[in-house]
Order: C-alpha cells, then sequence, then structure tokens
C-alpha cells in the first residue's frame, strides 16, 4: 500500500529524519523535493508565528495540507534568550557548537542552568481556510561541556533533557526524537493528521 505524502516546510536534514521516524506511516516530503521553491522570510516573533508563515507559504504553494515548525532554546539564566532567535542570535556564527559555547560563557555565572526546547507545530490547508497548531515542551538543564555525537544538532550539544539524566549526545536516536519537543507537539495534533491526510 502506497503511504500518504505529507509535507514539511523544512530543509533541514535533522527535522526531516525525526519527522519520518515520528510519522512512519506517511511519505514525508519536504521543500528540498522542490528545486524551485523560496522559503519565506521568518520574521515572527513567537515560535508559533514563525511555524504559521512557513506552513501557509508552504500549503499555498502545493496547494494541500503543509505542517510548519519552529523550535527555540530558553535558558532560565538568560530570562529565555534566546528564544524564538536561536538559530539567528549569533550571525554571522552559525556552528552550533561555536553557538553553545557562547551560551556557556554567557551563563558561566549563573548556578540556575535550567532550559527549555519548546517548538511550535501548525498544520493547514489554505485552500480549505484550516489551520491546528500545537506547542511542545521538553525541560531540561544544561550541561558544562560539549558532547557530541552521529544525531547531535542544534543545541543538542549542551542539553540534558528530561526524564533522563545525560546528554541528548549520550542518548539513542530514538530516545532523543521520543522525548524532543517535536515529539510532544505532533502527539497533539497526530489525530488531525490522521483524519485531513487521506
Amino acid at each position: 500500500m502506497n503511504k500518504k505524502e505529507l509535507w514539511i516546510a523544512t530543509n533541514n536534514e535533522g527535522k526531516i529524519k525525526e519527522f519520518k521516524m515520528l510519522l512512519p506511516d506517511y511519505e514525508i516530503k519536504s521543500v528540498k523535493d522542490l528545486p524551485e521553491y523560496v522559503e519565506p522570510e521568518e520574521n515572527g516573533e513567537t515560535l508559533l508565528e514563525n511555524a504559521k508563515i512557513k506552513a501557509e507559504a508552504l500549503s499555498k504553494y502545493i496547494n494541500g495540507w503543509a505542517i510548519g515548525d519552529d523550535t527555540g532554546y530558553f535558558f532560565d539564566a538568560l530570562d529565555g534568550f534566546p528564544g524564538v532567535y536561536s538559530r539567528r542570535w549569533a550571525y554571522p556564527v552559525t556552528d552550533f557548537k561555536e553557538i553553545c559555547k557562547m551560551i556557556m560563557k554567557k551563563t558561566e555565572n549563573s548556578d540556575n542552568k535550567n532550559m527549555s526546547m519548546q517548538t511550535a507545530i501548525v498544520i493547514c490547508n489554505c485552500n480549505q481556510n484550516e489551520s491546528f497548531e500545537a506547542l511542545g515542551v521538553t525541560k531540561g538543564v544544561m550541561g558544562e561541556e560539549l558532547k557530541v555525537s552521529d544525531h547531535t544538532f542544534g543545541y543538542d550539544y549542551i542539553f540534558k533533557p528530561e526524564p533522563f539524566n545525560v546528554y541528548c549526545a549520550e542518548l539513542t536516536e530514538e530516545e532523543k526524537i521520543n522525548c524532543s519537543a517535536r515529539a510532544y507537539a505532533l502527539n497533539e495534533i497526530k489525530k488531525i493528521i490522521e483524519k485531513e491526510i487521506k
């Protein structure tokens, strides 16, 4: 039986892999499959706004259902910074190992190492004027050093997520994905996906 197509508004290989693992019953298609597609500017002030921008743009382009998501990391010692700007705040630095080192430097004088990963997901069909949204949160703490593995990306280098007391890099790929904020958000809208993607 052919799998149903599900379009994701990302070209991030790590995200695509996670979606494939979390939604194994679907053929995950992404903007990497659309060479002429121009991604919209992510100028929202919240994760939800950015997810909506991406989902709506792709939905209009493919004339159907599309998912957009945005993830941010919120450090208590920095009053929630960088949050929605997690990917862009250190520009022109884009290497996440270096970005994580910069965060560690910013928080070195604080005893508060609490942090969270938050993911907003929007699924919409602009042809039908329908849209659904969800927010997933994974709480945890920032580690004292960088940890690397084959499936480490983003702030995984320094994040110790609940319920584990180890770095993301020390988890199996399946453990890491299943405790991710993206997984929690997807669980919120899985019934919508199953109902609408036919």
